[in-house]
């Protein structure tokens, strides 16, 4: 997952990224003082998917659990 604060960075090579396999996500910097939600980040990783080995796969990745 290729992760940009800038579409516009990516938007030349969206067709080339996924053809490589990967994903892109565009998120904001934080803003200053804003209030870090482990539960957000927790929902983002799962919407992505987990593909690494299943014995390293946090278990709260998996929605079914």
């Amino acid at each position: 997952m290729l992760i940009v604060d800038n579409y516009d960075q990516v938007e030349p090579h969206t067709d080339e990224i996924v053809r490589a396999g990967y994903g892109f996500s565009v998120l904001d910097e934080p803003h200053q003082g804003e209030t870090f939600d482990l539960s957000n980040y927790m929902d983002m990783f799962r919407d992505w998917g987990w593909t690494g080995s299943a014995a390293s796969q946090p278990k709260w990745i998996d929605i079914h659990n």
